[in-house]
């Protein structure tokens, strides 16, 4: 029973922390989304002409888990 408070208190913590961090980084301008990162990384792959971060199928299977999850928790992520 203790080592299960002591993890709920170590969660909450790591939860805490990483919204003041978040937080803060935003009031500085510093905070960037892992969308914002691949999306930028996708626009200089078409600039250079490389491989892009990641490949059309395992943006496909993105699109099929999440349509599962959403499905599972009657979210809709479709728009229109």
């Amino acid at each position: 029973r203790t080592a299960r408070v002591l993890d709920n208190l170590s969660q909450s913590y790591q939860q805490w922390a990483c919204i003041a961090s978040a937080t803060f980084n935003t009031m500085l301008g510093r905070h960037h989304t892992g969308h914002r990162t691949l999306i930028e990384m996708f626009f200089k792959s078409v600039r250079n002409d490389t491989v892009p971060p990641i490949t059309g199928e395992e943006g496909k299977e993105v699109v099929r888990v999440l349509d599962k999850i959403a499905a599972q928790t009657s979210i809709s992520l479709h728009r229109g």
